[in-house]
Parts: C-alpha cells; structure tokens; sequence
C-alpha cells in the first residue's frame, strides 16, 4: 500500500498496522527528507530518519544526558575507533549498556513521534522486515498519543476518537497480547 502523506493521516495508519499486526517497514519521503518505521507484528521496534532531531546525540543534549563536551568526546571516539555512537558512550562510560538501551527505545518512541508532524510527501508499507535492524520496541497507543499531542494537539485527539465513540471492545483471548501496553 502506499499513498500521500497528509496532516493528521499517520493516527489511522498505524492503527490499522497495530490491528493487522504488520511486520515490515513504513516509509514516508520527500525530496529532501525521510523516515523509516520497522514494525513487527504491528508494534514499532525501530525508526529512523534524515532530520536533525532523529539524533541519538542530539536527543541526548537537549535532554541534558549528555553536556557538549561529553558529545564532542564521543564523537572523536567513533572517528577514531570506528564505532557507532552508542558504542562510544558506554565506552566512555557516559552510559550503561542498560542506560543505552533505554535512550535508544526512548529514541525510536521520539522518531515516530516525529512522524506526525509530516504534512507532504508519500508512503509505502512494505512486507519485509530488514535484515538488518535494531529492536527497541515501543508502546504503539503511546506513539499515537504522544504524536497527536505533539503535532496537533488535543483538537485533534478528540477528532481521532469521536468516530469510535460508539464502539465497544469486546475482549477476546488475544486482546491481551494485541493491545496490552507495558
């Protein structure tokens, strides 16, 4: 499936992946921009993209985890090492193995996250899951919430729900495991 990126259509979209339990990666472009979301069985586990803000390091800053000497330290460590910057944090002991690991789930909620603020562009979803990707799995009705939030706010929480209004769930064996948040 692919189709336009558009305000406000990222909620509905990862709401049907979240119910077909989808294994594979949601790309959006542009010209100049990107963002990849890899889900396994309907749950985000890994992000990435293009802009400033899909920074390990530059989360890490703005959060204050990291001073700019901490960040400089780490970022001749993966020159000169050849390691990622993960790497070089917990080698120099800026971060756990633990700690990291927590940044990095941290990391991919606020990628997706940022995916609601795209307004133009495309989409595909594809059916393959890459050889090759983390797994730092995220809360996918947190990533809705928080992306709402974040790109529209409660105006358009409230417009997400009205049309649900009337339904009512049902839970079955499997509810549970489909949409139980830790």
């Amino acid at each position: 499936r692919s189709g336009d990126v558009a305000a406000g259509f990222l909620s509905e979209l990862l709401l049907s992946i979240r119910a077909a339990s989808h294994t594979g990666v949601l790309s959006m472009r542009t010209q100049s921009r990107w963002k990849d979301i890899v889900f396994l069985k309907g749950r985000p586990v890994w992000a990435d993209g293009g802009d400033h803000a899909d920074r390990l390091g530059t989360m890490l800053l703005e959060q204050g985890t990291l001073d700019r000497s901490q960040f400089e330290a780490a970022v001749a460590a993966m020159s000169e090492r050849n390691i990622d910057f993960g790497s070089a944090l917990t080698e120099l002991g800026y971060l756990t193995a633990t700690e990291l690991y927590a940044q990095l789930r941290l990391l991919v909620l606020r990628r997706v996250v940022l995916a609601f603020g795209w307004g133009v562009g495309t989409w595909t979803l594809g059916s393959v899951f890459p050889r090759q990707s983390s797994s730092f799995e995220v809360a996918p009705l947190e990533a809705i919430f928080q992306g709402l939030l974040a790109s529209g706010g409660r105006a358009a929480i409230r417009a997400d729900l009205v049309p649900h209004e009337g339904l009512y769930v049902i839970p079955t064996r499997r509810f549970a495991v489909d949409w139980a948040e830790d």
